[in-house]
């Protein structure tokens, strides 16, 4: 069942129950991989963080906290595996960089789509891409447009 991939400990119950195993087994054999070490919530969200913050460009904390969650991680193991690993400054840092290396090899507006998918506000895609207030980036007009990401 862990071959694949790491799981939460409710996709390692969802699996156990999805494969016929009776309730109280679906406890026991969850309660025993968490004591051997084999499912860790805390542990996978910090990869699952690590692995956000390496896509191009990286997503906004809220997105990584959402992914958490539809993995079944609890809210508050979610958002501190972003604050240990994912502070505000840190994705910050890595959007900045990505702004700054795909400055002029795409358009603006491509680009502006690209952070508004990765869950950036419209103002700090404005900060970001430095337009001014006769200069209007609509990432949402874009978005359809940009489907080779």
């Amino acid at each position: 069942m862990l071959a694949r991939r790491d799981l939460s400990v409710e996709e390692a119950r969802a699996r156990l129950a999805a494969s016929g195993v009776a309730g109280p087994k679906v406890e026991d054999t969850v309660r025993w991989a968490v004591s051997a070490g084999y499912l860790d919530d805390a542990k996978l969200a910090a990869a699952v963080v690590e692995k956000e913050l390496a896509r191009k460009p990286p997503p906004a904390a809220e997105l990584i906290v959402e992914k958490l969650r539809g993995r079944g991680i609890a809210a508050e193991v979610a958002a501190q595996a972003v604050r240990a690993n994912a502070d505000r400054d840190t994705i910050a840092a890595r959007v900045d960089g990505y702004v700054r290396s795909m400055r002029g090899r795409i358009p603006l507006a491509r680009l502006a789509g690209r952070l508004a998918r990765a869950g950036h506000s419209p103002e700090t895609v404005e900060a970001l891409l430095g337009a001014g207030p006769n200069e209007e980036i609509d990432a949402e007009d874009h978005d359809a447009k940009d489907g080779n990401d």
